[in-house]
């Protein structure tokens, strides 16, 4: 029983050694400034929730592996809530559009992913650049 112990600990602490290693954790900490540089630049009223969901798609699966989920709340559709959220798979980060309700995602479409996260910030852009057009075209 006590190798298995010591090896479970070993992977606890090669995934932390991970999540600072390739940046993913230092990108995460740079998503505020990030999203109020875009808000700035483009005059728009993104907002990060500190929050998770309740479900993804009716579903719990994914909500602890979540990075990050950025609201739009377009004026000329006030009803609808449009949402960039990111799922963390196997070590890549997976971006989605979706909409937002009561606590609630259901996801459009995936947009892209980033397995290299020193420098990532061109991909969050292209990513929030991507929930603005959905928003816009209303899918």
């Amino acid at each position: 029983m006590r190798p298995f112990t010591r090896v479970k600990a070993l992977n606890k602490r090669d995934t932390h050694l991970w999540e600072e290693e390739s940046g993913f954790l230092r990108f995460l900490s740079k998503l505020s400034k990030e999203v109020e540089r875009f808000n700035e630049t483009f005059g728009f009223d993104l907002k990060i929730l500190p929050s998770t969901p309740e479900t993804i798609d009716y579903k719990t699966d994914f909500i602890k592996e979540m990075g990050f989920l950025i609201i739009r709340d377009n004026p000329i559709m006030p009803e609808r809530q449009y949402c960039l959220f990111s799922i963390l798979k196997e070590r890549i980060l997976y971006g989605y559009i979706g909409y937002y309700k009561e606590g609630n995602i259901i996801t459009l479409k995936e947009i892209g992913s980033i397995t290299r996260f020193h420098n990532a910030e061109e991909s969050l852009w292209a990513w929030i650049k991507a929930l603005i057009k959905a928003s816009c075209d209303k899918i």
